[in-house]
């Protein structure tokens, strides 16, 4: 066969672009030197990319019908071309019988009309193998016609039928042109079946093993694609598709034709790749994105990918840790806050070492950022695919206003502050109590509630500062700076007052 055909044919069942055939049959050819012709390389190629090559079988039936002359209870069309304008979905189902069925479908048209194509069984296989794409020539051989579950006509494809696909004789200027414009990613919505979009790789994450809950194993690999409106979208590669997501790297631009659409874990649009899914790398055009940060009070749970900005109010030792794969990591905490609103931020492995260069009052970026919570309550999360600016020269100067340590009534505490600075009542005073911490040494708490005219809030004193307040007594007032708020178990604000934080129990008076 030419060798040129067989790259044509790779080109259409892989969907990778020509350049990159040419590479790799290039490389098969050096790699081999005298051992293989460019047909033979070619053939490689195509083996390794999971590609059938043989000459396709052609049928010129004597009568062809066109989608205008369809009707209802046709039982044998003899033949009828059109080109593949949208591809719905590939179905598997389980019959009565307890056996399982496949179907595939498609929206063709000619010139006169556009009508649903169903395939089944075996006939769908080529729309599962990727053999079948939007803007492909077919001609379908002995289909029938039926009405859908809309009441629409439809041409289905059974046992005794065939589908012939990019027949020679065919060609793409006799049939209407399929809508290949990338659609923006604002105007995305779930449930869409055959979407084309284009955007620069802003993060690539390798596939993954996972089990579902039937128990199953799968697969899944992920790309962060950005448009030139900025916008961000999620690309999820499924099982056999996950190996695709690797041949990509960030700042590629690239074309996905016929994806679809699903919800994300935290509502938001995905991009989904199926098989019969195209994918193009493009001319690269674009420029790294500028910051688009997430406001603090709009962070929610299961947000990934995103930025955020704000001013460090303090930052914690390291912690070590032991991941399930017997792993060590190392992790470590900063609070950052916008002047009103607060957050923890935990920066893992790589990133928890600049803790060690940033001090309060410091501007920190973290960019490709996730969120999770923990008993804490709710995390922003610098990983592997994180970046951290400290100081950004983009960000003016008085964004975020300067740190304050005066003193602050409890009305005024909010989730995950720190740097507290108060003066209120001890009331409801507990006994100092011990524990054993993880590695063995013992410590002492103390529980209380701390009070003023604006209200009370739950207070913990741990180490030597339990000490010293335990030898206090309800209703005596005291001063802090440097407490800090966590979530308690019952979702609530909770101050923590440890041994760097400032306390004085004030005296009182007969």
């Amino acid at each position: 066969m030419d060798p040129e055909k067989i790259k044509t044919i790779i080109i259409e069942q892989s969907g990778i672009s020509r350049e990159e055939v040419e590479k790799l049959v290039q490389e098969k050819k050096e790699l081999l030197g005298n051992l293989a012709t460019e047909e033979g390389a070619a053939v490689l190629v195509a083996v390794e990319l999971n590609v059938e090559v043989k000459e396709p079988e052609e049928e010129k039936p004597e009568k062809k019908i066109l989608i205008k002359d369809l009707q209802e209870g046709m039982t044998s069309v003899s033949a009828l071309d059109g080109v593949v304008m949208e591809i719905l979905r590939i179905k598997r189902f389980e019959r009565r019988t307890g056996s399982t069925g496949q179907m595939a479908s498609m929206r063709i048209a000619d010139n006169t009309g556009e009508i649903r194509l169903v395939l089944w069984e075996e006939q769908s296989e080529a729309v599962e193998k990727g053999k079948i794409h939007k803007g492909n020539l077919l001609r379908i051989i002995r289909g029938f016609t039926r009405k859908g579950l809309s009441g629409d006509l439809e041409l289905h494809v059974g046992r005794l039928g065939k589908v012939i696909v990019n027949p020679s004789d065919l060609k793409p200027e006799n049939f209407p042109k399929p809508a290949m414009d990338a659609i923006p990613f604002t105007e995305l919505e779930v449930g869409m079946p055959d979407v084309t979009i284009e955007g620069m790789v802003t993060e690539v994450s390798p596939a993954r093993a996972f089990t579902r809950p039937d128990g199953s194993q799968g697969r899944i690999a992920t790309l962060r694609l950005t448009d030139e409106d900025e916008a961000v979208m999620r690309v999820v590669f499924w099982d056999e598709q996950a190996p695709k997501a690797s041949r990509y790297s960030v700042g590629d631009r690239i074309q996905i034709i016929s994806g679809y659409t699903r919800e994300g874990t935290a509502g938001e649009v995905e991009v989904h790749v199926g098989k019969a899914t195209q994918i193009k790398t493009l001319e690269k055009a674009f420029v790294k994105p500028k910051p688009r940060p997430v406001p603090l009070p709009e962070i929610r749970h299961r947000m990934d990918s995103f930025d955020v900005e704000g001013c460090v109010a303090e930052v914690t030792p390291l912690r070590l840790f032991t991941r399930s794969s017997g792993e060590a990591g190392v992790v470590a905490d900063i609070y950052m806050t916008d002047g009103e609103n607060w957050a923890r931020a935990s920066l893992w492995d790589k990133h928890a070492e600049t803790v060690g260069r940033v001090k309060p009052g410091d501007i920190i970026r973290i960019r490709s950022a996730y969120t999770r919570e923990d008993q804490y309550g709710l995390t922003i999360n610098a990983g592997r695919q994180a970046s951290i600016e400290i100081n950004p020269p983009d960000i003016p100067k008085g964004l975020f206003p300067p740190l304050s340590t005066e003193p602050k009534t409890i009305k005024e505490i909010k989730p995950n502050m720190t740097g507290v600075a108060l003066e209120a009542t001890i009331q409801e005073l507990g006994e100092l109590k011990e524990f054993q911490r993880q590695d063995g040494s013992t410590s002492s708490v103390i529980h209380f509630q701390f009070t003023d005219e604006t209200g009370s809030i739950p207070t913990v004193a741990w180490g030597e500062k339990a000490e010293t307040l335990s030898k206090a007594q309800s209703g005596q007032k005291i001063s802090i700076r440097g407490a800090y708020v966590k979530m308690s178990a019952r979702g609530e604000n909770e101050l923590h007052i440890e041994n760097n934080t400032q306390v004085k129990i004030k005296k009182t008076t007969n």
